[in-house]
């Protein structure tokens, strides 16, 4: 779709053909009727088919090159833009980009526009630009658009490097949840429970602390304590008010004061005592 036939090619393939046609129903006249004069037109049609052949050979046998195109384009809540021929894409592939987008705001990763681009080009994920591949409009290719991006997020050699079983498992916990899918059974069962337990924008707070450990595949047990979660809650920041770690994952609740409340221009009247006022007369 991003290609267009170079007309070039197609006039050299031309000249190069006549050429050697020309060559050789001439040579073959020449050697039948025995007259010189035929050498002329033979060396005009050899020379006809060395320009064709040279004309081919700079092409390095592409007959088709990039063209530009107009992309077509989808601006809210994501700006998306796909080949014309694939613009029936850009309602679906925008809903399902968008969870995505939110779930990476405040990382390294963060995108707000969605390009198809020619399977030349690797997808990534780049300036605030994803980059993914659309062949056709086949059932589930929002999904597989979604899932490239996905997969630019982490580092391929670093991950294929990696000497942690577990890694895999804990990056496949947090993939699901980008993807909007459910989370995979794991080995470490607590890690999971609490990663599910964590509220939306806990877990986005937690991705932007630790995304570098994400794209890196080096996520292990320490990163889903509930000290990774909320770093700023101690154990004594959390008894002060009247909390437990187990409360990290719940909408905080302000609990009401014991304190009765005295109003800042009375006190309380005792027997025989006018009572006193403050800032004027009763």
């Amino acid at each position: 779709m991003f290609t267009g036939l170079r007309t070039r090619v197609l006039a050299d393939q031309t000249l190069w053909s006549l050429g050697l046609i020309a060559a050789l129903v001439l040579a073959y006249v020449g050697w039948a009727t025995r007259r010189a004069a035929v050498a002329v037109p033979v060396a005009a049609a050899l020379a006809l088919t060395a320009v064709g052949t040279a004309g081919l050979r700079s092409s390095h046998g592409q007959a088709a090159a990039p063209a530009p195109v107009a992309l077509a384009c989808r601006e809210w809540p994501l700006t998306v833009c796909v080949h014309p021929a694939l613009r029936d894409a850009l309602p679906a592939l925008s809903n399902a980009a968008t969870p995505l987008a939110a779930r990476l705001a405040g990382t390294p990763s963060a995108f707000n526009r969605v390009e198809q681009r020619p399977e030349r080009e690797p997808a990534r994920v780049a300036g605030g630009v994803a980059v993914v591949h659309l062949r056709d409009l086949s059932p589930g290719f929002e999904a597989r658009a979604v899932r490239q991006i996905q997969d630019a997020l982490v580092d391929g050699r670093a991950c294929a490097a990696s000497l942690d079983p577990a890694a895999a498992e804990y990056r496949a916990l947090v993939d699901a949840w980008l993807l909007g899918r459910e989370a995979p059974a794991i080995s470490d069962r607590a890690a999971a429970r609490r990663f599910r337990a964590w509220r939306e924008e806990t877990r986005r707070a937690w991705l932007r602390r630790h995304y570098t450990d994400y794209r890196h595949c080096a996520l292990g047990p320490g990163h889903f304590r509930p000290s990774s979660a909320r770093p700023g809650l101690t154990r004594r920041g959390l008894t002060r008010r009247g909390l437990t770690r187990r409360d990290f994952a719940r909408p905080y609740q302000t609990r009401p004061s014991r304190r009765a409340v005295v109003h800042p221009t009375r006190t309380m009247a005792r027997p025989g005592v006018a009572p006193r006022t403050y800032g004027g007369t009763r």
